[in-house]
């Protein structure tokens, strides 16, 4: 229930907390994208938080990029 301006409760904070969980699952920023029909990735970025830095090294782990 909505009790004041910007009391950060409305449905496009709703938005933000629904494409902010998908992203943490899905791991996939174009997934975000499409399921907030965004038609930029550039837009989809503002609603996605940065990516902790475990999920950094699980995406990493076991890979050589070096020659």
């Amino acid at each position: 229930v909505k009790t004041r301006p910007w009391d950060g409760v409305s449905s496009h904070a709703a938005r933000h907390t629904a494409g902010t969980d998908v992203a943490h699952r899905s791991k996939q920023v174009t997934i975000v994208r499409d399921f907030l029909g965004h038609a930029s990735l550039h837009t989809t970025q503002i609603y996605v938080d940065k990516v902790s830095i475990e999920d950094q090294r699980t995406a990493i782990e076991g890979r050589r990029y070096a020659s």
